[in-house]
């Protein structure tokens, strides 16, 4: 896919529907070129020998924020960390007046 695939789709195919779905369809096509850049690029280049790169470029991106956000998956050590006890960080802010006021109101 390039930018002129692009275009078109979001230019010609979609252009009669709601400006919330075609906002999200780029949306999820930037999120997915994203996860391709940071995941797969080396091996997607090695293979094809072309960088991967969005189609939608900023003049082509729709405005406002963006809901979709990449989600990276945590380590098998934090995951063991975490089912093990072996997370520390937080337990500081346990010792705070306002973090036992929510824990003894919420729970942990």
């Amino acid at each position: 896919m390039e930018p002129k695939d692009a275009d078109a789709y979001f230019g010609q195919v979609i252009r009669h529907l709601a400006p919330t779905t075609r906002r999200g369809k780029a949306d999820a096509l930037s999120v997915f070129f994203q996860y391709l850049e940071l995941r797969h690029s080396v091996e997607l280049y090695s293979l094809t020998g072309i960088a991967v790169r969005c189609p939608l470029d900023e003049m082509n991106r729709q405005r406002g924020t963006t809901q979709l956000l990449i989600r990276v998956p945590p380590s098998e050590r934090e995951i063991s960390d975490l089912f093990q006890g072996g997370l520390t960080y937080w337990r500081p802010a346990a010792s705070s007046p306002p973090a036992r006021a929510t824990s003894r109101r919420h729970g942990l």
